[in-house]
């Protein structure tokens, strides 16, 4: 397994899966960070550029990248190291520093539902009043995720806002024939830069790169590649001290535990893998999942857009418990730190991993 990192040698700019049509759209939608498949084709790219003549292979049987594999994908910061996406289940008072778990409780048997006979517990807010919206805008430290795991409170998150900033550009469609400005071309496009790249920013040594862990394929151990929807440069290297990944923790029977998504997932069934967790004997008591993402992209040996699907993000969180005969213990040890079962095998592109954590019912 070999670590790789990607620095922004400008701006990064990375599309989400709304519909920029020119004429149509006046606003191009930026995410940060971007999915795990964009860098799955960057690492391919990067191996036939260094193998020039496996090209004609590309998509075909015989296609060396295919081995390529995605062990794990986050946003590693220089002064913090590799960090995970925010669990959904964590929050934060308004005007306060330090995070705070949904409380588990048992379903009142006043709650009515339509779930009612499926899910038997609830995640409740500790604050009565509003709390900061922080998922999948910050992140945790690895060593305050090993914490969270451990069912230890971690103290505080990392917001990205703190490691870059937002840079629009406007720009308008000319005609090609007269180099005249079109009518309804006029457009907006919201750009990243990571504050490193920013002159009188506040903490101007703070960076954020996009790290990788990948097997099957072997990659040079530094240079530039093009990266993001513009194909501005990017510069890749070794990661280095190599992470540790947490240890799957020990479940008790009968005991609710985590299971924590670390990068978006897509599921056949939609919004969890029924059919899995019914194979380990295994029964969702509740959940802090997010809005659903959708994930397209292009397709370039057919040159058309790929199909569009539905994603849960990163950060999300079940709260499973065995069933009779279920068998906790094994899935856990089956799935930590790995992809799950996602439709047409998204997980070697990093679709799906998962981690799972202890908890503790109140």
């Amino acid at each position: 397994m070999n670590w790789i990192k990607f620095d922004a040698t400008d701006t990064w700019f990375f599309r989400d899966g709304r519909p920029f049509n020119a004429g149509e759209e006046s606003w191009a939608n930026s995410l940060f960070p971007p999915y795990p498949s964009v860098l799955y084709g960057v690492m391919r790219t990067v191996f036939f550029a260094n193998n020039m003549p496996e090209l004609s292979k590309a998509n075909t049987a015989g296609d060396p990248s295919a081995r390529l594999r995605i062990i794990h994908y986050g946003l590693c910061f220089n002064d913090v190291g590799l960090s995970f996406p925010l669990p959904a289940d964590l929050i934060r008072k308004k005007g306060e520093n330090n995070l705070q778990p949904l409380q588990l409780k048992t379903r009142p048997p006043s709650l009515v539902s339509s779930y009612e006979k499926h899910y038997t517990h609830i995640l409740q807010s500790p604050f009565p009043d509003k709390s900061d919206n922080l998922f999948g805008q910050s992140a945790l430290s690895l060593p305050e995720f090993c914490q969270y795991l451990l069912g230890q409170m971690p103290s505080n998150a990392i917001e990205f806002k703190d490691y870059s900033s937002p840079e629009y550009k406007v720009g308008l469609g000319r005609n090609r024939d007269t180099r005249q400005a079109e009518e309804g071309m006029l457009y907006k496009v919201t750009y990243r830069r990571p504050t490193g790249l920013v002159k009188n920013m506040k903490n101007p040594t703070r960076s954020v790169s996009l790290s990788v862990a990948i097997d099957g394929l072997s990659l040079s151990d530094n240079g530039l590649t093009k990266f993001g929807a513009d194909g501005k440069l990017a510069v890749f290297s070794k990661l280095e001290p190599t992470p540790e990944m947490p240890a799957a923790p020990i479940i008790g029977k009968g005991e609710i535990f985590k299971m924590y998504l670390a990068t978006p997932a897509i599921f056949k069934e939609g919004w969890a893998p029924l059919a899995l967790f019914k194979k380990y004997g295994l029964k969702i008591c509740t959940a802090a999942i997010g809005k659903p993402l959708s994930i397209g992209g292009w397709d370039m040996q057919n040159k058309r857009p790929k199909p569009m699907r539905k994603a849960l993000p990163a950060g999300s969180v079940y709260y499973l418990q065995e069933v009779e005969s279920g068998n906790a213990q094994g899935f856990v040890n089956a799935f930590h730190a790995k992809a799950l079962q996602c439709v047409d095998s998204l997980g070697h592109q990093g679709f799906g991993i998962a981690f799972f954590g202890k908890t503790k019912q109140s």
